[in-house]
């Protein structure tokens, strides 16, 4: 199951198999599978809501996914059963279904599948209904990120970074205290080459969510960027670091990241933790010949 909802060929090899009729996934999670499933040829999307998503066989080859969103609806609650639940929990309240932002959650959704004319559409609807709009002004930013990282010139990948840039700045001015509006921003400086800014976002990211993968790892490239140019390489090897050792710990066991920090404790000189890293990956199959020959080069000058 675990390798079936993580790998989408995994998936197609079991379903060519047991030949799945429908496929109903928690929409929060595998969003590999999600974008896989909505772009395939043999299922299609016929419901989606914030809680679950519903994928069902096509029956032709003009079958199409839906292109809506179902919005949350309220339980009904007997009168019994409210009474009945004040007295177990004299502080139970109703949810208010009106504190959902549905269309932050479709803008979410089809940016995963890579819909971005929906996902866009919906990211403006939810900037706008006074529900928590700096999020749809930063999922916006993410649309619009994601669609520079597509695009096929330079210019065309310029109006894209330039809009998400107007679209985090519109988030932030509305709410300074959100992690992914700086992460996002972040990004789309370190696109833009104006590294020494990208990490001042990304650590303001980190500083509000200190959790955050996605910050950690664009910090430690913004270091590595000033350590490649031989920019005050013995601060930003230090700087990096805990960095790499927080991803580390977020995301055991990625090799990119152990190899990174391999390299970095070689830089600094700590052939104890360069020999502790180095030597998890050094005959890692996904190495480029080129990596693979200088983590064995630094593991043999640390006597290994």
């Amino acid at each position: 199951f675990a390798a079936a909802v993580t790998f989408p060929e995994e998936f197609d090899k079991l379903d060519s198999v047991q030949n799945f009729n429908y496929a109903v996934l928690f929409r929060p999670q595998y969003l590999s599978l999600h974008e896989h499933l909505y772009n395939s040829n043999e299922f299609k999307l016929v419901f989606a809501d914030a809680v679950a998503c519903i994928f069902v066989r096509k029956t032709s080859t003009v079958d199409s996914s839906i292109t809506s969103f179902f919005p949350v609806k309220p339980v009904r609650h007997s009168s019994f059963g409210f009474i009945i639940n004040k007295i177990l929990n004299p502080f139970y309240a109703l949810f208010n279904y009106a504190t959902v932002d549905n269309d932050l959650q479709a803008a979410a959704y089809f940016s995963t599948v890579g819909k971005f004319d929906l996902a866009e559409a919906f990211a403006k609807k939810s900037a706008q209904n006074n529900i928590e709009n700096y999020k749809g002004a930063e999922i916006l930013g993410e649309v619009y990120y994601k669609r520079a990282l597509f695009a096929t010139n330079p210019e065309e990948k310029n109006k894209w970074l330039n809009a998400a840039g107007n679209a985090y700045v519109q988030s932030l001015t509305e709410n300074d205290s959100y992690a992914q509006t700086h992460l996002g921003i972040g990004a789309v400086y370190f696109l833009q080459k104006n590294i020494p800014v990208a990490l001042q976002s990304f650590e303001r990211a980190i500083e509000l969510d200190e959790n955050n993968l996605s910050a950690c790892n664009f910090a430690a490239e913004c270091c590595k960027h000033f350590i490649n140019q031989n920019q005050d390489v013995e601060t930003y090897v230090k700087k990096a670091i805990p960095f790499y050792r927080k991803a580390d710990k977020l995301n055991p066991d990625n090799p990119t990241i152990i190899l990174n920090l391999g390299f970095l404790y070689f830089r600094s000189g700590d052939c104890s933790n360069t020999k502790k890293y180095l030597s998890k990956v050094a005959d890692f199959s996904g190495l480029s010949e080129e990596q693979r020959i200088s983590a064995k080069d630094c593991l043999l000058k640390c006597g290994q």
